[in-house]
């Protein structure tokens, strides 16, 4: 009995060692909040933003800077594209430097299955940041703020977009993986995050006309009403 509640206290310590360690990010729509605030709904060409924050687990010294990338199903290949990054600041930000540069060539940003991806569509620029004020362990940072737009080929339907992780090196090419890193140079994983698009159908030009006769005739009607009671 005493080996047993030995084993059961020691697999507690350990889960709870490991949940403390864990780095996570946080992808929230702009201005969202609640359940659904991990949702964006659009329809094809449109465009959507999140905030993004980073729990900083306690597995490294502090937190000095962060890689971060974003991927989709290879079936989704150039329908992203990230159009802005704007980095936190102020008090509760990560602080540090940005790693990207929109002066580079843009079809760096467009998640896409070309050059050494092959099971995955990304964009081949780190959105992360670097030169952090070595932020303390077991807190929650403000990060970014990005913004995607989508192709107007883009079918009605449900897509997902992720952060890469370290823990799954098959999936995407060596070097894009989401990591933390201290003053020391030790990284450690971030653990993936996922947002979700719902791309809907643009109205056909028959339900833009049936709507605008159902407005003209509900205005007609209460025109119509405000006459007879001020005769």
């Amino acid at each position: 009995m005493k080996k047993t509640l030995l084993i059961i206290s020691t697999s507690l310590l350990l889960s709870a060692s490991w949940a403390m360690a864990a780095n996570t990010l946080t992808f929230a729509r702009t201005g969202g909040s609640g359940p659904n605030s991990t949702t964006s709904v659009i329809t094809p060409g449109g465009a959507f933003n999140f905030d993004i924050s980073l729990n900083l687990g306690t597995g490294l010294l502090n937190g000095a800077g962060v890689s971060l990338w974003f991927e989709t199903a290879t079936a989704n290949n150039n329908l992203f594209t990230i159009t802005s990054a704007t980095q936190a600041t102020g008090t509760g930000s990560f602080g540090g430097s940005p790693n990207w540069s929109f002066s580079d060539p843009a079809g760096n940003f467009v998640l896409t299955t070309t050059g050494s991806q092959t099971s995955l569509a990304e964009h081949s620029e780190d959105m992360g940041v670097f030169n952090a004020p070595n932020n303390a362990t077991g807190a929650t940072y403000s990060l970014e703020n990005i913004g995607f737009t989508t192709s107007f080929s883009i079918a009605p339907g449900t897509y997902t977009i992720r952060s890469t992780s370290a823990n799954a090196p098959s999936s995407h090419p060596t070097g894009r993986s989401s990591v933390v890193s201290d003053s020391a140079n030790a990284t450690q994983a971030i653990d993936s995050a996922i947002y979700t698009i719902i791309v809907n159908p643009v109205p056909e030009p028959a339900t833009w006309s049936l709507l605008g006769l159902g407005g003209l005739g509900s205005f007609g009607l209460t025109f119509l009403r405000a006459r007879r009671r001020a005769s």
